[in-house]
């Protein structure tokens, strides 16, 4: 018996210290893969709004200082923390040193060194937002430096962003010097990416460009801090002297997680410490189980064991909680910025495109394309997500008021109607109120209105009255009816069944989310079809009052 209690009092420490091991070692999993993933998704993008730059001169070769200013003033930089700023670096040949000098008032002549014969000379142009450090670097060769010469003449042979490693900025002019970096986009005459090296060599313009100063790039992305303790290094190695950023915390681990990722072409190394148990922490937990079990009875050991193992599972169900409140968080975020905001850059740098005297019809057209193709992606993506607030957690969001109904039905009708042959009949009570969101009752009324247009046959019918205390409006239209297989999933997400015409553009989220609008008021959306009265959509609203 007593050797049968020995055995099982060992395994129970060993087994103890592997688990408080092995929980060491998931938190640096853990925390090494959210700092990864919250710098590649700020980095994707800044890389992105430099490719809108890039884009810009790409095709419209006349641009001046004050048209690029409201380019990035549009662009909303001060939406993204941590870039110094946006700029276009230019090469210059030698006999356009004059042409060049006076673009930029030529007060910056004297960043110019020495040209080698066998040197480029590139000269900084544009740089928004012009502030004091901004100003500094005005007509300053970055050629002429080592580690910029690099990374620029590796964008320029490969046609892909590529950065710098840690460089100290011309920006620097005061006390407070930081580490920092550079991205740079090559363009080159023509706008598209030649096919051979000699060509790209050969044809580049220049580059539109991002200089960061580490110390706000980082405390941007990390405003809150991290949790752990951070240091993100320059290079394939953790070199204390091609150190990035720290981010210091206290009661971190003795085992860091070194994981190394690439960033536009530079490689970086991140060490992360989580806050948490040492690693002595195993070895102490075991010889306190083992001194304590050495007391007990086998009995006494397997109930200890028993709650150990329900502690586990709580904190892996918590855990599992956390990733899924975490994984919402991201989803959001992405949806909401990191996928709208380049959309509305590349919109943006299209239309400001279509503006330049030298585009021909050809490249118009291409170009109004394009903005049609970014309003549509855009559409989606806001469509993507009010889905993902409904089917996610929290509920779409409303700004409820007491609005009179009947304008705003008869607006929304009026623009559909502008596009269509078909008219409807309207039977309106004109002194409907309604206590509700107008724009969300409008994306309503023109998704189920429009459906009928798009996809029905006359008579086309669109009434409201009130219903008790609910206002009750119904639109219709006849043609065939919808099979009762078809009805049953109508407001299912991301269903497009074959009674909505052959347009397949849209995901398939009108009908739901319409639903969701309606029952984030306190209301209801209901279909009912057949041959003799048609389809029939019914919303109930709250009145006002």
């Amino acid at each position: 018996m007593l050797v049968a209690s020995i055995a099982l009092v060992t395994f129970a420490a060993v087994a103890a210290a592997q688990w408080v091991e092995s929980q060491a070692s998931l938190r640096r999993e853990r925390a090494t893969a959210e700092a990864v993933r919250i710098v590649e998704r700020r980095m994707d993008a800044y890389v992105a709004l430099l490719r809108g730059v890039a884009a810009l001169f790409a095709y419209d070769e006349r641009v001046d200082g004050e048209g690029f200013a409201r380019f990035v003033e549009h662009l909303q930089v001060r939406e993204y923390p941590g870039i110094q700023g946006l700029g276009w670096s230019e090469r210059v040949e030698p006999e356009q040193d004059g042409a060049v000098l006076a673009r930029i008032d030529g007060a910056a002549s004297g960043l110019w060194p020495e040209r080698p014969h066998d040197r480029e000379r590139h000269a900084i142009v544009f740089l928004e937002p012009r502030d004091v450090r901004n100003r500094a670097a005005i007509g300053f060769d970055m050629h002429s430096e080592a580690t910029r010469r690099e990374a620029m003449d590796r964008a320029r042979d490969e046609g892909v962003p590529a950065a710098t490693g840690a460089v100290t900025l011309v920006q620097e002019i005061d006390g407070d010097v930081q580490p920092g970096f550079l991205i740079y986009v090559p363009v080159y005459e023509g706008g598209d990416v030649p096919r051979t090296l000699e060509e790209r060599r050969a044809r580049l313009r220049g580059f539109a460009y991002a200089p960061f100063r580490a110390g706000d790039l980082f405390r941007a992305m990390f405003p809150d801090g991290f949790g752990a303790h951070l240091t993100i290094h320059d290079g394939t190695e953790a070199h204390a002297a091609r150190e990035l950023f720290e981010i210091e915390a206290s009661g971190h681990t003795a085992s860091p997680s070194v994981q190394r990722m690439e960033i536009a072409g530079r490689p970086w190394t991140l060490v992360v410490r989580p806050r948490g148990d040492r690693v002595s922490d195993a070895r102490v937990v075991g010889i306190v189980i083992a001194l304590v079990g050495a007391l007990l009875t086998a009995l006494a050991f397997r109930s200890a064991w028993a709650e150990a193992r329900a502690r586990e599972r709580a904190e892996e169900a918590l855990a599992i909680e956390a990733r899924h409140a975490q994984f919402r968080e991201t989803f959001l975020g992405v949806l909401g910025h990191d996928l709208r905001n380049p959309l509305s850059a590349v919109r943006m740098t299209a239309q400001a495109l279509q503006r330049a005297p030298s585009i021909d019809e050809t490249s118009r057209r291409a170009l109004e394309r394009i903005v049609r193709s970014a309003d549509r992606a855009i559409r989606m993506v806001s469509q993507l997500l009010d889905v993902t607030r409904a089917r996610l957690g929290g509920g779409l969001p409303i700004e409820a008021r007491t609005v009179a109904l009947a304008p705003l039905l008869r607006e929304v009708v009026d623009e559909l109607c502008s596009t269509h042959d078909a008219r409807f009949e309207l039977d309106v009570d004109d002194r409907l109120a309604l206590h509700a969101d107008p724009d969300r009752i409008a994306q309503v009324l023109s998704n189920l209105a429009g459906n009928a247009l798009t996809h029905g046959e006359p008579p086309l019918r669109l009434s409201a009255h009130a219903e008790g205390r609910m206002a009750r409006v119904e639109v219709a239209n006849g043609g065939a009816p919808i099979p009762p297989h078809v009805l049953a999933t109508l407001f299912d997400p991301f269903v497009r069944g074959a009674q909505r015409g052959g347009n397949r553009e849209g995901l398939g989220l009108g009908l739901y989310i319409s639903q969701q609008i309606a029952i984030a008021h306190g209301g209801s959306l209901d279909a009912s079809s057949d041959a003799e009265r048609g389809t029939r959509f019914v919303v109930r609203l709250p009145l006002a009052g």
